[in-house]
């Protein structure tokens, strides 16, 4: 079964996705500590702002 995570708001795609991801894959990481990772701004992130992170 999948296992969905929900957005705080409309910010949060890119590391709800994440987040997802990391569910599927068995590692448990909380939706705040990737916004935290990612550092997401008031705009969000990008794929290339994400890239460039890591």
């Amino acid at each position: 079964m999948f296992k969905s995570v929900k957005q705080h708001d409309e910010k949060d795609c890119s590391a709800t996705c994440l987040s997802m991801i990391c569910k599927k894959y068995g590692f448990k990481i909380p939706l705040r500590k990737v916004r935290t990772l990612i550092q997401i701004d008031d705009y969000g992130t990008n794929i290339y702002g994400f890239i460039k992170k890591y």
